[in-house]
């Protein structure tokens, strides 16, 4: 129910705080479009641009402190390595994306390969989620995010390699 009235109650006036801290983000972005600020100088960087942005927006105070950061994981990468981080990082979600798929599909017919199969579409699901939940939350500095995000990455690996592996050896006794 907590959830449900959360959701029902979204607007753009009851989370102006989001949105200004999304903006002030992407003036970040703007002013270091190809490296960003750099990871760590965030607390350092980021305040002058929420305060430009409380200015251009009435004196509006932001409900937390810079250090929280952008609150949209792509914003947050962008703005600490620009471009260049914003791509390696959706290059590296894509590339494990693409590697669950792959070995799924050659694990479809494969009875004996249903946990391997069952690994990568739980790392595919659970990364998805990771990047559907990065739209409204700072993930970023989420260590728990990161272990979670690592660990997906890892069995993803495992398990294709055991597809992979599988695949090999059954084409050997044949």
């Amino acid at each position: 129910p907590v959830l449900i009235k959360r959701m029902l109650s979204a607007s753009p006036t009851n989370d102006r705080d989001r949105l200004y801290m999304w903006e002030a983000g992407w003036i970040g972005f703007l002013e270091n479009p190809i490296v960003g600020i750099g990871r760590g100088n965030e607390r350092f960087e980021y305040e002058q641009h929420r305060a430009r942005v409380a200015e251009r927006h009435g004196g509006h105070h932001f409900l937390n402190t810079a250090s929280a950061g952008i609150h949209n994981v792509y914003l947050q990468v962008a703005y600490n390595t620009g471009v260049i981080g914003l791509l390696g990082f959706l290059w590296l979600y894509g590339a494990v994306f693409a590697w669950c798929a792959h070995w799924i599909r050659r694990a479809r017919d494969r009875e004996d390969l249903g946990f391997e199969r069952g690994l990568l579409w739980g790392a595919a699901a659970g990364l998805a989620g990771t990047l559907v939940a990065g739209v409204f939350q700072n993930n970023y500095f989420d260590a728990e995010v990161g272990n979670m995000v690592g660990i997906a990455i890892g069995l993803a690996l495992h398990a294709g390699l055991a597809v992979r592996n599988s695949s090999y050896a059954a084409v050997s006794i044949e």
